[in-house]
């Protein structure tokens, strides 16, 4: 596993430092703003409230940057994963940019994104299907520090389901949550301010939201 470099750097220095951030664009910069590529990522919601769908709207946008692997642990490659790609168009993604991975245990990625030209940001879904433990987390991020992992969770009410879980979304750099087909966020790049919410699908929202 490679350590990342102990460094005292000086308040010009940080001034002048060059950042990597990812120009989302439309609606995901509303939600979340211009991110480093790094890091981790905390999605959470019940189920059936539009998470996964909202997942792979994102990896779309993201494939204009970045190569990214979805990690389909859960769903794997069945018809609904069918249907979802489908409906996302992502065959409209750039060649190469998007690759469905079906349950690849946590070892079996590690060893791909060791490989030259692997994947920079990495979509796992669900948290509560990876068989990894806490270090094991530590560990991904400190091997891949210039990597971007994205973690879908499972909720009930306003918690994460399970320890890795809860352990994640207190370490991510971007939080968020999905209820209703609507996805609100906290991000360390918002400094305070309040982002706008992320409508996954307009006409579910609406009936969601006028029943409450």
């Amino acid at each position: 596993m490679r350590k990342m470099k102990r460094r005292a750097i000086s308040p010009q220095k940080m001034k002048n430092r060059k950042v990597e951030t990812i120009p989302l664009t439309g609606d995901f910069k509303k939600l979340i703003g211009s991110p480093e590529c790094r890091g981790s990522w905390f999605l959470m919601g019940d189920s059936g409230m539009g998470k996964s769908t909202f997942l792979m709207q994102l990896a779309k946008e993201l494939t204009k940057y970045h190569k990214v692997d979805y990690n389909a642990l859960e769903e794997e490659d069945r018809g609904s994963m069918g249907e979802l790609m489908a409906e996302n168009r992502m065959t409209e993604c750039r060649k190469g940019s998007f690759m469905l991975l079906t349950g690849w245990p946590i070892e079996d990625h590690v060893e791909r994104l060791r490989q030259k030209r692997s994947a920079r940001i990495v979509i796992f879904d669900s948290v509560q299907y990876l068989k990894m433990t806490i270090s094991d987390y530590k560990a991904l991020l400190a091997e891949f520090h210039n990597k971007l992992f994205i973690f879908n969770s499972h909720a009930e009410g306003r918690q994460p389901v399970g320890a890795l879980a809860k352990k994640i979304r207190f370490d991510a750099d971007v939080k968020l949550f999905a209820e209703g087909f609507k996805v609100t966020g906290r991000s360390r790049m918002s400094r305070g301010k309040l982002p706008d919410d992320y409508i996954v699908w307009q006409e579910g929202a609406d009936k969601y939201w006028n029943k409450i």
